[in-house]
């Protein structure tokens, strides 16, 4: 996706505000960085529920 790109589909949106459009695209990056962690520990509660059974 390009700086391009993410501006005309802001505007498509309607985020007309700098602040509303840096976090939008700050939460987005966040979210991906986060993801792998949260599967990490769905994964290993899987183990441990299944061990317990």
């Amino acid at each position: 996706m390009t700086r391009l790109g993410d501006s005309r589909r802001l505007d498509s949106f309607g985020f007309k505000r700098y602040c509303c459009r840096t976090m939008l695209l700050t939460s987005v990056e966040t979210i991906h960085q986060v993801i792998p962690f949260y599967e990490a520990i769905r994964r290993r509660e899987q183990e441990v529920r299944s061990e317990l059974e």
